[in-house]
């Protein structure tokens, strides 16, 4: 274990000048380490695993003390590795969909990259959100790392009378719980937008690997957003299925 941790804290310098050089020239990036051998492959995977180690540490305080930590990582582990696999299966599929023809490696290897920074996006913002919440609201803080935890994802009577007094609030002009509430939701979803944006801005990526027009490129752009939507329900009963908090 402790080997483990000095290999991946060795890689930390690295894996910073690779993050800042893929979130500012994604396709560049991937352009030069999209090889079908195995250092690529390797350094495309540890890439994604030291995303993974970090996302365990941002996630951490919501974790509750009676989780047993190695189920816990090995759980989540497991259902990294199905995800980025089936996506990138997906991708090759919605390309070939189109036209397009290449190695599974050619899309495997790019999605590691891809999910790692996606990875970050969401826990980064994710982080924020409870962070404005635990100052502003602690109160509301608490009902979302319970009900996370519980995976109840805020259905429940306590959720519903939170809610009915942030309503009741607002009506007598205390607009305090609902701007929490709103700014919450604002920052937690601004990592999806984020993530989708780079995805956008890197896309030309996999039209580089196939060959094919922008017309193409964005009809396979839909179909993978189509089926990535389906993928992602599929992942997170996985994911509620499998994991305890």
């Amino acid at each position: 274990m402790n080997d483990l941790i000095k290999l991946i804290f060795a890689q930390i310098p690295k894996y910073i000048t690779n993050f800042v050089n893929l979130i500012s020239r994604p396709k560049r990036f991937v352009r030069e380490r999209n090889q079908i051998d195995d250092e690529s492959l390797t350094e495309a995977l540890t890439f994604l695993g030291i995303t993974f180690v970090l996302s365990l540490i941002i996630t951490s305080p919501l974790r509750s003390e009676g989780v047993n930590l190695w189920q816990h990582v090995a759980a989540r582990g497991l259902l990294i590795v199905i995800a980025v696999t089936v996506n990138a299966a997906v991708l090759r599929l919605s390309w070939r969909l189109v036209g397009g023809k290449a190695d599974f490696l050619k899309f495997f290897i790019p999605f590691c990259y891809f999910y790692a920074i996606g990875n970050v996006f969401l826990d980064v913002t994710h982080l924020l959100a409870l962070g404005v919440a635990k100052f502003w609201d602690p109160e509301f803080y608490q009902l979302i790392v319970e009900h996370f935890r519980k995976k109840s994802f805020l259905q429940s009577s306590e959720a519903e009378a939170f809610a009915t007094r942030i309503l009741a609030d607002a009506q007598s002009g205390n607009f305090t719980k609902a701007l929490v509430f709103i700014t919450f939701v604002i920052i937690s979803q601004s990592g999806w937008v984020a993530f989708f944006l780079w995805m956008v801005a890197g896309w030309g990526t996999f039209r580089e690997v196939t060959g094919l027009s922008k017309e193409r490129s964005l009809a396979a752009g839909v179909i993978f957003l189509v089926l990535a939507v389906l993928v992602f329900f599929f992942s997170f009963y996985a994911y509620v299925a499998l994991t305890e908090w």
